[in-house]
């Protein structure tokens, strides 16, 4: 995959930087393989501001720290990104940062795994991949999930678009050359 497969309404530059005109975008770029030592860089860049503020980070529980981090007070992540692009195992480290010590996977079939963090509330995580259409993800009453105050990480958004919540982070990532680039919106 590579810079193209981004998508088209932002803009993408060869120092890693996405912008519009009215949001935030927090980038990491890092290569995180199955096993193995990660490296990751981190980029925020108020757009507004023009300035780059770049930190090192070291491996993928790093990143999912300062994703949440950056996003303090939101509860909804939508990751999009091809198959294999990582999404169930940058999720998998988003739970661990917030204390979950269940075994996370995919929930491809059931739609939806009900997790606890550290405090005991409940974080759930979506893979809408196999629905055919957002018909079945209101049958399982995924707004009351939404608007529950709890997280919600969802796979394959997609498929859901018009039912996710304005305030959701969009959450991209995509490879290039072996590496991860992550990329969010602020909802």
């Amino acid at each position: 995959m590579d810079k193209n497969s981004i998508p088209t309404r932002y803009n993408y530059s060869t120092k890693d930087n996405f912008s519009t005109a009215s949001h935030h975008f927090l980038i990491l770029i890092t290569n995180f393989p199955a096993v193995g030592t990660l490296e990751v860089n981190y980029y925020f860049r108020p757009v507004d501001m023009g300035i780059k503020q770049e930190l090192l980070l070291n491996g993928l529980d790093s990143t999912a720290n300062t994703l949440l981090k950056s996003y303090p007070v939101k509860r909804l992540f939508a990751f999009f990104g091809e198959m294999g692009a990582g999404k169930t195992t940058f999720i998998k480290a988003v739970c661990k940062a917030l204390g979950v010590t269940e075994n996370i996977s995919s929930p491809t079939f059931a739609l939806v795994n009900e997790y606890a963090d550290k405090e005991g509330e409940p974080v759930y995580h979506f893979d809408f991949y196999r629905i055919e259409n957002e018909q079945e993800a209101i049958d399982i009453g995924v707004r009351d999930y939404f608007y529950s105050g709890h997280y919600c990480f969802i796979e394959w958004p997609e498929k859901i678009l018009h039912l996710l919540p304005e305030d959701t982070i969009r959450v991209y990532i995509s490879i290039q050359n072996e590496t991860r680039i992550i990329a969010t919106e602020n909802g």
